[in-house]
């Protein structure tokens, strides 16, 4: 009786470990998953005055680049914002068109 009830003992023991370190690894793999968000409904709002054109646009990663020109005094400018926040986060001076 005593040797079932130390292998019994010693079985659950290493199911327990088992158990324990899935549920570690579980919970590991949950908070260190990229999280994505969809931007398919995200709405940027850029605040143009009426001498800008954009002239185009383009996505990389997780950044929105837009081409603008600007009539007022001629010059290029990319304007940068960010897809997971929506927010600008810079503005590219490219040259004066003469």
């Amino acid at each position: 009786m005593n040797k079932y009830l130390k292998i019994l003992v010693i079985s659950l023991a290493i199911l327990v470990f088992i158990f324990f370190t899935l549920t570690i690894s579980a919970i590991v793999y949950k908070y260190k998953k990229n999280d994505y968000k969809n931007i398919e409904n995200l709405e940027i709002i850029p605040t143009l005055g009426n001498h800008y054109v954009i002239n185009s646009f383009e996505i990389i990663g997780k950044k929105l680049y837009i081409q603008v020109f600007n009539n007022k005094n001629n010059s290029n400018y990319i304007i940068v914002y960010n897809l997971d926040t929506g927010k600008k986060i810079g503005e590219i001076l490219l040259g004066n068109t003469k």
